[in-house]
Formats: structure tokens, sequence, C-alpha cells
């Protein structure tokens, strides 16, 4: 019985602070229905690692389609306005920006004299670039350490620590269980 009432603690002990759950963007509020997320890595991360970890966690690079999504993003997603990789790139075509998502490319908010390339090398999106504008980084690690992740609502994963909870709750239950039948 103390072994399992201990087991139990340590379990619901470990599910630790989980991360904050992704935040939809409400159709009925005018969003598109889709869920983000600002993740900030332990150190830099290059644009390529984000992405990469975006699509691991069922989700991609965050697209911005309109000033809306952007003042959501700015409002929701990253109050603090952290320097974060976005979903943009001109890495297949210079100065034909596209998002990973195949999303269409229409809305821009580049800071003055941007995208300008520098050394031949910015090919990745970087959004609150010195608080509300975008820029054009190289993929290298840097000085960047946050990436936005879109969901399509139907893939939103649970946050990571929502399962060590209900198992931990599971086994509280059945160690009341077998208190009450002793």
């Amino acid at each position: 019985m103390k072994n399992l009432l201990g087991i139990a603690g340590v379990v619901a002990l470990s599910a630790g602070a989980a991360q904050a759950a992704p935040i939809l963007w409400d159709g009925a509020s005018g969003g598109n229905g889709n869920a983000y997320e600002l993740v900030v890595a332990e150190g830099a991360i290059s644009w390529t690692d984000a992405d990469a970890a975006a699509t691991t966690a069922g989700g991609y690079l965050a697209t911005v389609a309109s000033s809306d999504e952007w003042d959501f993003l700015s409002t929701y997603v990253n109050t603090d306005r952290i320097l974060a990789w976005l979903g943009g790139s001109d890495a297949d075509v210079e100065d034909t920006w596209q998002w990973g998502s195949a999303e269409s490319w229409g809305y821009t908010r580049w800071a003055t004299n941007e995208p300008n390339n520098g050394l031949d090398s910015e090919d990745y999106l970087v959004g609150w670039w010195y608080g509300d504008y975008w820029n054009d980084l190289a993929d290298a690690p840097g000085f960047v350490s946050a990436y936005v992740v879109e969901y399509d609502i139907s893939a939103v994963p649970l946050p990571a620590s929502l399962p060590l909870l209900a198992g931990a709750l599971g086994l509280l239950g059945l160690a009341r269980r077998r208190k009450n039948k002793a």
C-alpha cells in the first residue's frame, strides 16, 4: 500500500510543469481554426532544426497569411515578442519567398531594407525583429532560440505531462480503493 502511494507520488511529481498548450485561433472569432505554440529552445537553434522539430511535434513552422494572423500571434502566442523562426524561405529561388506549408504568400511585414540577403546567405524568415517586423537570416543557430509551430487543429498534441498526471491520479485512485477494502 505504502509502495503504491509512493509510486503515485513520484509519477505525479515527475509530471513537472507542462509547457503551455497550443493556442487556438478560433474560426468563430475570425481565425483560421489552427493552433499555434511558441517553443523556446534551450539554446540557439537553426531554422532547419526548428523546422524539423515542428514537424516532429506534428505541425510546421507558422505561416502568416494576413495582418489579423500576425496580430493574433503577437497578442496571444508570442506576447514578449521573442525573436522566433517562422515558416518562410526563399532558399529554393532567391527573392521568391514561400511558406513551407505551401500556403500562398501574400502578406509581409518586412523591416526597413529587408529582406536583404546579407552575405548572400539569408534565406529564412525570422519574426519579431526589432519588436514587430520580419527579417531574413542565415540558416544558423546564431541568436535565434525560439520558433512558432502551427498545427492543423486535428493534429494538436496533448501537453506532455497530461498522460503522466492521468497515470498518477489513476494510481492514487487504486491506492484509495485498496485502502477502503482493507
